[in-house]
């Protein structure tokens, strides 16, 4: 594998928000699943269902290693250089920026140089490689009954049960775009070469059609049993309505049609929260999963809006200026609404946040991962 050198350290300590711990520098020696292309890892194959979808499994023993064979991650210690202002780096990289996070209370997954990564926030650890390889472009990761799964774009779909260390890919898809699981069935939004919302068994490994065409289809959540996702008619180019479906394919009901293009939609209880994206005039909203209030504005930003993470209290967003110096940063609003505050500002674009039970983690770019002080 591509070699990748992580070293930990606190380094900016400027109150800003939750947090603490200290630091040292090393590197991760790690053993993982070998999956170095998208078709990996693979013992056996099938085939079924309209698209064609292959599916493998690799069993990983309870070190990390793959029963095809480890990968490792070695090399000199690397000092990690902050330049977040209000955040300590507890993770940075040589390689190409983490894209995509899942939390299971302190403990964070993530898709970074296209492997899957995992890391305890409290504790003075390096990241551990769980699958090495395979998830380059990973659109979103999502933990489900202890399980991560994940989607990438060029059409795989893969999940790591950490229980079991066994991880699967199923591929066959278009362009996918956003995942859910509800029971043994996995839903994903696919938008080429004709949008639609595929149903993946994990019993028999099917792929059967929910919704076609959608033409554009995105950000996709389970919630109460129905599934509510991002669907547009121009490819995200212009108003984004949310609409709400059955896993039974019936017909769709609309949520919310309203204006700009939404960016990322999360789920907390029965509300969703929403990064909506309209030049000069971006906001964040709340409202009712099932639309019967219209959506309440909790505050805005004249940038672009990436990603979300919900907290108890507060609502926290990275966003950019996008081509005008890339100029990045972590934000929050109250979760009633108002009481903006500017946690980092920086060079740079920030892809990710995650809220676990102690603190505020933060993506940024090709620099590491960043925990609010």
């Amino acid at each position: 594998m591509d070699r990748m050198r992580w070293g930990i350290g606190v380094l900016c300590l400027v109150a800003c928000g939750p947090g603490g711990g200290s630091s040292h520098d090393d590197d991760a020696t790690t053993g993982a699943a070998d999956s170095t292309s998208t078709n990996d890892p693979t013992i056996a194959t099938s085939t079924s269902g309209p698209p064609a979808t292959t599916s493998g499994t690799t069993d990983v023993d309870s070190s990390g290693g793959s029963t095809e064979g480890s990968g490792s991650s070695t090399g000199a210690p690397t000092e990690c250089v902050s330049p977040w202002e209000g955040a300590s780096i507890i993770a940075c990289a040589d390689g190409t920026g983490t894209r995509a996070i899942a939390v299971d209370g302190d403990t964070i997954y993530f898709a970074h140089d296209g492997s899957l990564w995992t890391l305890d926030t409290l504790v003075d650890a390096e990241p551990t490689m769980l699958v090495d390889g395979g998830l380059g472009g990973t659109r979103e990761l999502i933990l489900t009954d202890d399980v991560v799964y994940w989607v990438v774009e060029s059409g795989t779909v893969g999940s790591y049960d950490p229980a079991t260390d066994l991880a699967t890919t199923f591929d066959g898809f278009g362009q996918a775009s956003g995942i859910a699981v509800i029971g043994t069935d996995v839903f994903v939004t696919d938008y080429a070469p004709a949008g639609s919302l595929q149903r993946l068994s994990l019993a028999d490994r099917s792929v059967t059609p929910v919704y076609t065409d959608l033409e554009f289809a995105s950000d996709l959540l389970a919630e109460s049993g129905d599934l509510v996702f991002v669907t547009n008619n121009d490819n995200g180019n212009l108003a984004t309505p949310i609409v709400r479906g059955t896993v039974a394919g019936d017909p769709l009901a609309t949520v919310q049609s309203g204006l700009g293009s939404i960016e990322r939609m999360r789920l907390r209880g029965t509300d969703l929260y929403l990064a909506r994206y309209r030049v000069g005039a971006s906001t964040i909203e709340r409202l009712p999963a099932d639309g019967s209030t219209p959506p309440q504005v909790l505050g805005s930003t004249d940038r672009q809006p990436f990603s979300l993470g919900v907290g108890d209290d507060r609502v926290y967003f990275v966003d950019a200026f996008v081509g005008a110096g890339n100029e990045g940063g972590l934000r929050s609003v109250a979760i009633d609404g108002g009481d903006p505050i500017d946690h980092i500002l920086a060079d740079g674009f920030f892809y990710d946040v995650g809220v676990t039970d102690s603190g505020v983690v933060v993506f940024g770019g090709d620099l590491g991962i960043g925990r609010l002080d």
